[in-house]
């Protein structure tokens, strides 16, 4: 069974990768998603929503994220209390500092997590990579701390072969 889990762990990573990257809305589309999990057994773990709002900064985008979804059939990828501790752009690197309870995550929670921010505040202009930490350190337990959009590309790619 222990060798199991590593492989279903994998293979829900590349299904919500995909699923990540075929969401995304293109430059045409004009409004922005809160990309959220998806509650329903089958398809995407990921499913974007509407933002009301107009012109959002990251920090509004994320906001409505830790809100919560307010569509059926989504749920929200953070553990009670999270909370948005601050957010710094540099040169297309928006790092995004959330309270410890984002600590709490791990395995294939965390990676959904961490999509659900990277799917929705990769929409600005502005952003090209994130970087999440937890009371400003790093989750050293993460495979890698610099999260794009294009990690899923390879996955999509695979997916559609």
């Amino acid at each position: 069974m222990r060798q199991r889990l590593p492989v279903l762990s994998a293979l829900a990573l590349i299904l919500t990768l995909a699923a990540c990257a075929a969401l995304l809305p293109s430059e045409d589309s004009g409004g922005f998603q809160l990309y959220f999990l998806s509650t329903g057994g089958h398809g995407p773990a990921i499913s974007g929503t509407p933002y009301a709002g107009q012109d959002p900064t990251a920090e509004e985008l994320l906001s409505a994220l830790l809100a919560g979804p307010e569509e059926d059939g989504l749920r929200s990828p953070f553990p009670a209390g999270v909370y948005l501790r601050g957010t710094e752009l540099e040169e297309g690197l928006l790092t995004v500092d959330f309270s410890e309870q984002y600590g709490g995550l791990s395995d294939i929670s965390l990676t959904l997590a961490d999509y659900c921010v990277v799917c929705t505040v990769c929409q600005l202009e502005e952003v090209e990579a994130v970087a999440i930490t937890v009371s400003g350190r790093q989750m050293n337990y993460r495979s890698h701390q610099i999260l794009t959009p294009a990690d899923v590309e390879p996955w999509e790619e695979q997916q559609n072969t």
